[in-house]
């Protein structure tokens, strides 16, 4: 079964989902916990439930104009997402977008995707999103060579 560091790993790790902004795997995250809390033996020198490490949500923003969930759920149904987006100089775009991949920064969640407008690879800070919308356009087929291509090109994202 899991030792002691190994439980304190899943503990920290699961906690650690509470800085996302990600409702969907904060929900997940408590259902793991409660399923592996079910079957750990009490004996084991460190319980999932035990209180003796916290990660703490200070300071953790969720994006207000976009669902985590829905952008996770479009990049495995690889579907298009559009976009009105703020830039850091307040300029407002509108975009159609092929996202391929969630960032999760301490600080901010950025979407990485396929942008039409810019014919190349941008990312998206999800807290500048001004509003978003699941269109019925998919790329099928297509997600694992962007994340390819993306992940060869920005390998300071991944490493």
């Amino acid at each position: 079964m899991f030792t002691s560091d190994e439980i304190e790993a899943i503990v920290v790790g699961l906690g650690l989902l509470k800085r996302t902004g990600d409702t969907g795997l904060q929900d997940a995250a408590e259902r793991v916990a409660s399923k592996i809390a079910s079957v750990l033996p009490d004996h084991k020198g460190g319980k999932i439930t035990d209180n003796t490490l916290h990660v703490s949500d200070w300071g953790a923003q969720s994006p207000a104009n976009i669902n985590l969930s829905d952008v996770r759920e479009a990049i495995r149904s690889e579907r298009e997402i559009s976009l009105i987006y703020e830039d850091e100089k307040r300029m407002t775009t509108d975009r159609t977008v092929r996202p391929i991949a969630v960032l999760y920064f301490a600080e901010v969640v950025v979407i990485a995707a396929w942008c039409g407008l810019r014919r190349d690879f941008r990312h998206f800070r999800a807290d500048r999103i001004i509003r978003s919308t699941l269109l019925n356009s998919h790329f099928t087929g297509l997600g694992d060579d962007l994340r390819q291509q993306w992940v060869a090109l920005h390998q300071a994202f991944v490493s």
